[in-house]
């Protein structure tokens, strides 16, 4: 999901988390271009109000920007346990709290 363009929808959001928590995977939400809030305010607010209740719901929810890579890193570390592989949900949940 991104800020501007394309707009942030949340029925996307739910029909993927629907389908990863059918096949029993541990899904992560990425919003991205968060460099673009102030250019897009609306959308900005929405992103937060996105980030805060799914994280409610338990998902881990992630904001970076490719451009400026703020965030990347942290996404990095957050999707690989130590040994290489991707992480489970717990391990999720301990990167991003």
């Amino acid at each position: 999901m991104s800020i501007g363009e394309p707009c942030l929808r949340t029925s996307i959001i739910d029909r993927y988390l629907v389908a990863a928590e059918k096949g029993n995977l541990h899904p992560a939400i990425v919003i991205n271009k968060i460099d673009l809030q102030e250019k897009y305010p609306e959308e900005s607010s929405l992103a937060k109000e996105v980030k805060r209740l799914y994280q409610s719901l338990g998902f881990c929810v992630i904001t970076v920007s490719a451009r400026t890579g703020e965030g990347l890193e942290q996404l990095k570390a957050g999707l690989l346990n130590t040994d290489g592989r991707a992480a489970n949900r717990s391990h999720l949940q301990a990167q991003f709290p």
